[in-house]
């Protein structure tokens, strides 16, 4: 006589993903640098990035589409469109001893870059990556890029100019409403300019609640001027 042995209970994930954060989301963030300092107001059509909650999203991915942004320098009184990200990819699942994927990231932009006569241009901007992530522990996770760029302005010999660099960041879920990571990345020009960029920073995340959160940063930035440092504390809201 058979015997029937009872299934095994399944385990529920802890989110669903109609239980994750809701994909657009405003920002308000005040920032100094260089250029002064300033208020920003950011938009993002859709849809997660790597900072944000993890619950109901898939680990180690982040896709942007439409995130426009606008600057307001109050001792100018002056009004700056800042720039838009078209599209921002970066697929980054964990390698273990069984599964070794690769990590790619891609980037379609128009963004400001800081220049040496202290002018800050529209800049199209396109970047392209490859490299490797882990999970270092359960809530760490790192990944190396290789990476190459093509920029193109009215400021590069014949408006272009290309590059080749890496980057390297690690994020740590503390807990599950802090969040923190550091990046650092290197772009050496080879075409249009002769330029070593980089830029060494950290990022602290706080969940306010499902729908809103706060963001405190800190870079050092080279462009293609002296390098300068760069702080910025944000307000998100998503809907």
């Amino acid at each position: 006589m058979a015997v029937e042995l009872p299934e095994p209970p399944k385990a529920e994930p802890a989110f669903r993903p109609d239980q994750g954060h809701r994909s657009r989301r405003i920002g308000l963030r005040y920032g100094s640098e260089d250029s002064g300092q300033y208020l920003q107001f950011d938009f993002r059509w859709a849809y997660h990035d790597l900072y944000d909650p993890d619950g109901g999203f898939t680990e180690g991915a982040h896709l942007e589409f439409i995130t426009p942004s606008l600057r307001f320098y109050p001792k100018e009184n002056n009004w700056q469109f800042e720039g838009i990200n078209f599209v921002d990819i970066i697929s980054a699942p964990a390698r273990n001893d069984f599964i070794r994927p690769y990590s790619w990231k891609t980037s379609a932009s128009l963004r400001r870059y800081q220049f040496d006569d202290d002018e800050r241009p529209l800049t199209v901007d396109f970047k392209l990556g490859a490299g490797l992530s882990y999970q270092l522990a359960h809530d760490v996770a790192v990944s190396v890029f290789v990476d190459t760029q093509l920029m193109l302005a009215n400021e590069f010999d014949g408006s272009a100019a290309l590059g080749f660099g890496a980057t390297t960041t690690l994020i740590y879920a503390l807990t599950d409403k802090w969040k923190a990571g550091v990046q650092a990345e290197l772009m050496q020009y080879v075409e249009g300019v002769s330029q070593t960029s980089y830029e060494l920073g950290g990022r602290l995340r706080l969940s306010l609640d499902k729908d809103s959160a706060g963001l405190f940063e800190l870079t050092e930035n080279r462009e293609f001027s002296s390098s300068f440092f760069k702080a910025q504390l944000s307000w998100q809201y998503y809907f």
